[in-house]
């Protein structure tokens, strides 16, 4: 804590950044969940957390298609075999020659400019 300044070590000790943290997870589940998923299992939104680094608070997730949904992808088909396969949130087996693309949905924008435009204090 040496190396802060006022205004850091005073919102420390008011949990300003643990405030924002928490409330920064809490905008991003509402931002993710705005709309209907095609597959919604709540993986990603229970992978939503935030780590205080210094002077910057970091909120993400730690699911790999939480950057599929954020910056959308294109068509995928099989590398390796004849066809993709995945499991369905029933727990039904889904084959298939190709799976379409996915718009881009800049959930994690949108939670940026509604925290900017928060006051915490």
């Amino acid at each position: 804590m040496a190396d802060m300044t006022i205004i850091q070590a005073i919102a420390y000790l008011e949990g300003l950044p643990k405030k924002i943290g928490a409330k920064g997870v809490e905008v991003m589940k509402e931002e993710f969940n705005h709309k209907d998923r095609p597959y919604a299992t709540g993986a990603t939104t229970r992978s939503f957390h935030y780590e205080v680094m210094g002077d910057f608070i970091f909120i993400g997730a730690s699911t790999p298609g939480a950057k599929w949904v954020e910056h959308g992808r294109g068509e995928v088909r099989p590398k390796r075999a004849k066809m993709l396969h995945w499991e369905s949130p029933t727990g039904a087996d889904v084959f298939a020659m190709r799976s379409r693309p996915v718009k881009a949905d800049k959930y994690i924008e949108r939670t940026a400019r509604r925290l900017e435009s928060m006051d915490f204090h």
